[in-house]
């Protein structure tokens, strides 16, 4: 895969990508964010997300990028570029990107370094949704067939039966109420696949923008349960091979047993 600074070719300054999960040397180009902002509020008999569309602000992400330079030589030129670098290019896409951390160094030998590098995108541009809810199967989100919309496979769902913790609230004496919970968490292992990784881009966007959508998602489960439910602390996606990626989709429930007579 190419990899730009800018509009230059990295390879120009003496580094060669690595070979790194999935055999690429990129990782986070598929990361949804978390939120920031006022996301919340503990009534102290429950705790209140803010959904409404003017309250959904996203951080950044980060990106990071492995080399491998052959000559220590050229690490001067590099570093200046790196650090210069606003626009992050891959055949994945165009990223505007900061250096905010320190690189990662190496010394294999006299000469032979290995890079970590890790950019910041300050700011994650969300598509429209566009893709239009296939309906039915096992484990739906809204109106999206899971496996057939998105190519995403369910391996495993954990927390179910979970007993969230109690809510804390300051008082001057011992607070012994444990009726008051915080709101359950689910979290649904997935594997997305797709043709090659560009494919998954393109699935992973739109699911992006499912989720960025205000209010709660209507989730069901394969017993046939549905949950209100929403993410707050975004979810990292890791590359298997050119095609196949896996996540940890964790979501918050809100308005639990949503329809529970169903």
């Amino acid at each position: 895969m190419i990899y730009k600074f800018d509009t230059i070719d990295v390879t120009a300054y003496g580094v060669l990508p690595m070979r790194g999960d999935g055999g690429v040397a990129v990782s986070g180009l598929f990361d949804f964010p978390k939120r920031k902002g006022e996301i919340e509020r503990n009534w102290g008999d429950g705790v209140e997300p803010y959904l409404d569309g003017k309250d959904l602000e996203y951080d950044g992400r980060t990106i990071g990028l492995k080399f491998v330079m052959a000559d220590a030589a050229n690490m001067e030129r590099f570093r200046e570029a790196a650090v210069a670098c606003r626009r992050l290019g891959t055949e994945l896409g165009n990223f505007d990107v900061v250096m905010a951390d320190e690189v990662g160094v190496e010394r294999v030998d006299d000469k032979l370094l290995k890079l970590d590098l890790k950019f910041r995108e300050p700011h994650v541009e969300f598509e429209e949704l566009t893709l239009a809810g296939s309906g039915d199967g096992n484990i739906r989100v809204d109106d999206f067939n899971l496996a057939r919309d998105f190519g995403i496979t369910v391996t495993a769902v954990k927390g179910d039966l979970k007993v969230p913790k109690r809510i804390e609230v300051s008082t001057t004496a011992p607070y012994l109420n444990t009726a008051f919970r915080e709101n359950p968490a689910l979290s649904l292992e997935c594997v997305m696949r797709a043709g090659n990784l560009k494919e998954v881009g393109a699935r992973m966007r739109q699911f992006h923008a499912l989720w960025r959508l205000p209010g709660v998602r209507v989730l069901r489960l394969a017993n046939g349960r549905e949950r209100g439910v929403f993410v707050k602390d975004g979810f990292s996606v890791s590359i298997v091979s050119d095609g196949v990626v896996k996540f940890t989709l964790n979501v918050i429930e809100y308005d639990r047993n949503l329809s529970e007579d169903q």
